[in-house]
């Protein structure tokens, strides 16, 4: 038997789940984003506007599930109020020897951040999802390919030792599903369905 989807149904569209950042966080964001870029290392650097708190990726998913994804969020988000992290340092994925992607570690209140991402990603899975979860993290940038091994493991160095007094709190009140359009310029994440938290 053939079955025949209509347009809507074929589409696909990228997806993720994050934390906003609100526009006073991004603020000093930018100006340890500013410190970061002196370093003399081929970087990308997240912009401003994209940076987020990810909670889990989708990848493609069809744009007729998107009610159902998004109800399995919603649910995933009952029973936990909201609350309060904050920067604490730089890390590097996978390490600090070979450092791919440059994110910020959070303190305070993180294992209620840790008990959302579990509590969306179970009810993700229950719902026939199959989202990609890592341990929640901002990314601020990616290393370019083109950098050598021996200048990787310079730039963890220099990484690792790399401080900052971070003075505003990022708090955690809503979930958004985002779509990703990526364009040679860079991606475009647009707000689906946003989620508050009791």
């Amino acid at each position: 038997m053939v079955l025949e989807y209509t347009e809507m149904e074929r589409e696909l569209i990228r997806t993720f789940v994050a934390i906003k950042i609100p526009a006073e966080v991004k603020e000093e964001l930018a100006e340890l984003l500013h410190r970061l870029e002196r370093l003399p290392f081929s970087m990308k650097w997240v912009e401003l506007e994209n940076l987020h708190l990810t909670l889990g990726f989708l990848g493609y998913i069809e744009k007729d599930k998107l009610d159902t994804l998004c109800q399995a969020i919603g649910k995933g988000t009952i029973g936990i109020s909201p609350f309060v992290v904050r920067p604490s340092r730089i890390v590097c994925f996978p390490s600090f020897s070979r450092p791919r992607v440059i994110v910020l570690e959070l303190k305070g209140e993180v294992f209620l951040l840790e008990k959302l991402q579990k509590q969306i990603e179970k009810n993700l899975l229950e719902a026939g999802f199959k989202p990609k979860v890592t341990k929640p993290h901002l990314t601020l940038g990616r290393v370019s390919k083109k950098v050598k091994t021996s200048e990787r493991r310079t730039l963890g160095k220099k990484l690792m030792s790399f401080s900052f007094d971070f003075q505003k709190e990022l708090p955690v009140n809503t979930v958004t599903v985002f779509k990703s359009d990526l364009f040679p310029q860079g991606p475009v994440y647009t707000k689906l369905r946003e989620f508050n938290l009791d």
